[in-house]
């Protein structure tokens, strides 16, 4: 059954939404199997992340695009945190949708893109 986090929740639209460092660090957490507790209800996803602490996380459609929150201190922003990242690829693994590795992102980024992210992440 198709929901409308189905229609909005993509590979495509998670590796935009969070860019390449939160979707590379996102991908440490989801492959070693640190989202528990993942509930799928009207249309918002629910988890727990283990990390250095233990954060909650949700994922809703919000129109055409993904909400989202996290209880640590980036996920009450706008941009998708690590956490996040982490649970929308549980979400997409447990529909049979197979999540891009941080490798495969580096390689389709774009460079110019990929160097101003870098430096705007420098002191």
């Amino acid at each position: 059954m198709s929901s409308a986090l189905d229609r909005v929740l993509t590979n495509d639209a998670l590796r935009d939404m969070a860019g390449f460092r939160a979707f590379r660090d996102g991908h440490t957490y989801f492959e070693p199997d640190q989202v528990y507790g993942l509930e799928e209800i009207d249309d918002t996803v629910s988890a727990k992340v283990l990390g250095l602490h233990e954060y909650h996380v949700k994922l809703w459609a919000d129109g055409v695009v993904m909400g989202h929150a996290c209880s640590c201190p980036v996920g009450q922003g706008e941009d998708i945190c690590k956490h996040g990242v982490a649970v929308a690829l549980t979400w997409l693994s447990d529909r049979n949708t197979v999540p891009v590795s941080p490798d495969a992102l580096q390689r389709e980024l774009d460079p110019i893109k990929t160097i101003t992210t870098f430096l705007a992440t420098q002191d």
